[in-house]
């Protein structure tokens, strides 16, 4: 799973637990990027999916690698290419229903459980490589306001979502 979701690579080398590296050659001198392990719970329960993200955070692939789904409702997200909707996002993105992630119907819990385990796995990476993060309160898939100080202007500013970065925000009057 973790391979095949990163094709193209001469191997990859684990980082720490859930978290590889992949390299382009056998001296380890280009990184092709990362994958992590991202864990979600479905409606048949957890859901585990490697998660291919390069050097800025955005995701390149996602593979599915284990599940508890009924195959049904996992015909139906594979039918619809949510996996391949996930390509491109952002680790700052909010992976929300109905907000940037399009939940297939009559598969809606496996759909939220991908868009979690897809989450958990880019920020896993965005983490890992020092990109700039805040946390929030509240659940997963719910519509959050984050605050912070920028440190250019020193105003307060709030994003929708968990995480952001400039020039994603607002300033705060």
């Amino acid at each position: 799973s973790i391979e095949r979701a990163i094709p193209g690579t001469h191997h990859v080398a684990r980082v720490e637990d859930g978290l590889y590296k992949a390299w382009a050659d056998e001296s380890e001198k280009s990184l092709s990027g990362y994958v992590a392990i991202g864990r979600g719970e479905g409606y048949g329960g957890p859901l585990v999916l490697a998660v291919a993200v390069d050097t800025s955070g955005k995701i390149t692939r996602t593979n599915l690698a284990d599940h508890k789904e009924t195959s049904a409702w996992i015909a139906r997200v594979v039918k619809r290419d949510l996996l391949d909707t996930l390509d491109g996002k952002q680790y700052t993105d909010p992976f929300e229903s109905g907000n940037d992630i399009e939940a297939v119907t009559g598969a809606t819990a496996t759909s939220k459980a991908i868009a979690e385990a897809a989450l958990n796995g880019v920020r896993t990476v965005a983490r890992h490589i020092g990109l700039p993060m805040i946390s929030c309160p509240g659940p997963p898939g719910k519509s959050r306001v984050a605050r912070r100080i920028d440190s250019r202007s020193g105003a307060a500013v709030q994003s929708r979502g968990c995480c952001f970065r400039w020039p994603w925000t607002i300033a705060v009057r």
